[in-house]
Parts: C-alpha cells; structure tokens; sequence
C-alpha cells in the first residue's frame, strides 16, 4: 500500500515485520511499555498488526505511520518512508491514545 506524503511524493511502505527495526528510541518506549501492566500497553502483537493490517497515513517529513485502533485505544507506529542500505526501515517511536 502506498501513502502520498505532504510532499507529494508516494511511499511504498511493505507489510512484513521484518522489514523494520526498533530503534533505541523505539525500543526503550516498548521496553517501558512491557513493564507496564494495563490496557495501553504496546507489545510486540500490537506491532506487528499496526504493520500487517493498520491503515498508513502520512507523518512528519520522511515518516509515515500505521495506525490500527483496539476498542477505545488508537495506536500509531512511526517509521521512516526509506529503508537504510540494508533495505531495512527504522520504527521511529510508537505511542498509544484513547479515542
């Protein structure tokens, strides 16, 4: 699926987990999200579903995020519209929100 950004441009972001890395901002967000126990937690379901079945919208310059929504909680994967020299793309940062 792509996404036109607000430049116009169109971003082929790929469906599979594995094209995406964490990183350390990311990472820490989800290492403080698994040591909390509630109904907002991110984990790595919620990743990998934002990535597989969430809607694609545009993010600031050069991200795009997924977004999916579980019952009163939205949330948003921001990732990076270019995939480094490994074909890899980064997850910026990842945030849950109540409707």
């Amino acid at each position: 699926m792509s996404v036109t950004t607000s430049h116009s441009e169109a971003v082929e972001l790929p469906r599979k987990p594995e094209k995406y890395r964490l990183t350390d901002h990311a990472r820490n967000r989800f290492r403080e999200n698994e040591r909390m126990v509630n109904e907002r937690m991110i984990n790595g379901s919620v990743i990998r579903m934002a990535i597989e079945e969430g809607e694609i919208e545009p993010a600031k310059e050069g991200a795009s995020k997924f977004v999916i929504t579980f019952g009163a909680l939205i949330y948003s994967l921001i990732v990076a519209n270019k995939p480094g020299a490994d074909g890899i793309r980064d997850v910026i940062t990842m945030y849950p929100n109540r409707r």
